[in-house]
């Protein structure tokens, strides 16, 4: 079919039209740009994977715009979604932050007074001391080595170690038949001898003589007997029966317990602080219940070892012979002792310019800073001579917040 040619008037007669009303032409033309983009924004998906082979330039040009824009406004809401849950996160944490630090910070009324968290402790009134502490070992009062005083077979050993025994006691004896024989003839000797001084055969100077001799040979036979000195224990035990044993030979040793002696070193600084006479108190593993009292015996004059230390004696009543030999010793050595007295830790003191202070709480928990006279200041307590009364509590480590006046939040007591 022929195509028909556009009448020239009408063609004419419509491009003036459209130069007449270039607006309105512009109009629609972007309304159905508009509804061209409005679509492809709908189906945005499909049309970034498929964009249409036939559409005309323009709309591909408008599609684009509007996909970066959307993308665009995309990126930053989630940008901004992301701040603000960061923002809104980190808020809540630094209000818990506080919170656990402030608890009562909710709930604080404008004006309101801040407590001083504190330790206190309670004013004591009682026996107050200062003690050195040290270790020693317990030793006898007297260790003896008994042994016989001439030579001979041991007869007789009446002893086992350990064994208490009382003065007077036979520990052994020597066979005796020779000093027995030695007795018996200065016996006779001296009964002939006496006779014929009767009748004035021998002179005064014979008989005495021959008492002499008697004498003599008795103490022979004493000294088959080995006798205890004095009462005591058996430590050890060196000879058995049958054996034959001279001076030299110990038999056995004897302790003496009825007092102890407990060794101990004193180390260079405390020299001074120790002096005869001194009262210790000892304790041991065997009878942790019982304190044993003792005083300081001796001190030696020489500061030896390593360790630089001297040593005391310290001795020690035994009536119940509960401290042996060789038992591991706790001292407490009392270097200053007074009884009713004050005194409180030596954490509640304050150093001032004028001497000491305290801060003690009154029953509205308020600090008061209390000025104190110190007797003594011991390793862990300090006397209070006065400036307090007993029962009072005073705060221990003053906190550097704390003043005079302030009040104050009591954490513990101490006892």
């Amino acid at each position: 079919m022929p195509k028909e040619t556009p009448d020239p008037e009408e063609k004419k007669e419509a491009e003036n039209q459209e130069y007449e009303f270039p607006s309105l032409h512009q109009e629609l033309e972007e309304h159905e740009k508009s509804k061209e983009a409005e679509k492809a924004a709908g189906d945005l998906s499909a049309s970034l994977e498929e964009p249409p082979a036939s559409a005309p330039s323009g709309e591909k040009s408008s599609q684009e715009s509007l996909l970066k824009l959307k993308n665009l406004l995309t990126r930053h809401r989630r940008v901004a979604l992301v701040a603000g849950f960061v923002v809104m996160v980190g808020l809540i944490w630094v209000l818990k932050y506080w919170q656990g630090f402030h608890p009562e910070a909710g709930d604080k009324q404008p004006g309101a007074v801040d407590e001083v968290p504190v330790n206190v402790v309670e004013v004591k009134m009682g026996r107050f001391q200062d003690k050195i502490e040290t270790t020693g070992e317990i030793k006898g009062e007297a260790e003896i080595e008994l042994r016989f005083e001439v030579d001979g077979i041991v007869q007789q050993l009446n002893v086992t170690e350990g064994q208490r025994v009382q003065a007077g006691f036979l520990i052994a004896q020597l066979s005796d038949k020779d000093a027995i024989l030695k007795v018996r003839r200065a016996q006779n000797e001296l009964e002939q001898l006496e006779k014929l001084f009767n009748i004035g055969g021998v002179s005064k100077t014979k008989v005495s003589e021959a008492r002499l001799n008697l004498e003599i040979a008795q103490a022979e036979l004493a000294k088959t007997k080995l006798i205890a000195p004095r009462s005591g224990i058996i430590g050890d035990k060196a000879s058995e029966i049958g054996e034959f044993v001279n001076p030299q030979r110990k038999i056995a040793t004897l302790v003496a317990i009825k007092n102890v002696m407990v060794k101990a070193g004193i180390i260079e600084k405390d020299v001074d602080k120790v002096y005869p006479g001194q009262k210790v108190l000892v304790t041991v593993d065997a009878y942790p219940s019982n304190l044993f009292e003792g005083k300081i015996d001796s001190i030696s004059p020489v500061i030896s070892g390593v360790s630089r230390t001297a040593e005391i004696s310290t001795k020690i009543p035994n009536p119940d012979s509960l401290l042996l030999p060789g038992m591991f010793a706790r001292l407490k050595i009392v270097t200053y002792e007074a009884d009713d007295a004050l005194f409180v830790p030596n954490d509640a003191l304050v150093k001032t310019q004028g001497g000491f202070e305290v801060y003690a709480v009154n029953k509205d928990n308020v600090a008061e800073s209390r000025q104190v006279m110190v007797g003594y200041v011991a390793t862990e307590q300090t006397q209070i001579q006065s400036g307090l009364t007993p029962g009072e509590v005073v705060v221990l480590q003053k906190p550097p917040e704390l003043k005079s006046g302030s009040k104050v939040k009591i954490i513990e007591v101490q006892k």
